[in-house]
């Protein structure tokens, strides 16, 4: 397993320690352990004890957009529903996968949203300062963007 800085392309550190290939990794939210399996049906745990500067806490890093877009999308409903008595049309088929009005969320899917963020490398995030883009993105949301045959 090899830890790489992705802005220079250099591998910073070798873990050894599987027989097989690693199938999967898989990093905590404060980024101090990874967890990585392997084809020789193992699991292991590596400390990540490097030198990490906290960038300290902050209210929003427009890197972390994305994630919100990708967010507001899946929290946008489809505008139709599929009948599962008959087959559907092509044109119900595209208005199934559209998706329309406005995005709505739980306190639950906020803290999924949350924890993707810290996973994702975006742990010193304020849930407010969070909460507060997500909600200005979700009051000027087009919705997103336009699948082929709606161009």
């Amino acid at each position: 397993l090899r830890l790489w800085e992705i802005s220079t392309g250099r591998c910073v550190r070798t873990f050894e320690g599987h027989a097989g290939g690693v199938t999967s990794v898989c990093l905590s939210a404060d980024a101090r352990w990874a967890l990585s399996g392997s084809s020789d049906n193992t699991l292991r745990l590596w400390e990540l004890d490097w030198d990490y500067e906290f960038p300290g806490w902050a209210h929003w890093d427009e890197a972390a957009r994305p994630y919100l877009e990708t967010f507001l999308t899946l929290h946008t409903s489809y505008a139709a529903a599929l009948s599962a008595d008959r087959e559907p049309m092509e044109a119900e088929i595209q208005a199934a996968l559209t998706r329309r009005g406005g995005p709505t969320w739980s306190d639950a899917d906020f803290q999924c949203l949350v924890d993707t963020l810290g996973c994702a490398g975006f742990g010193w995030l304020r849930p407010e300062g969070v909460r507060k883009k997500l909600n200005e993105m979700a009051a000027n949301w087009q919705g997103p963007p336009p699948l082929p045959w709606e161009q």
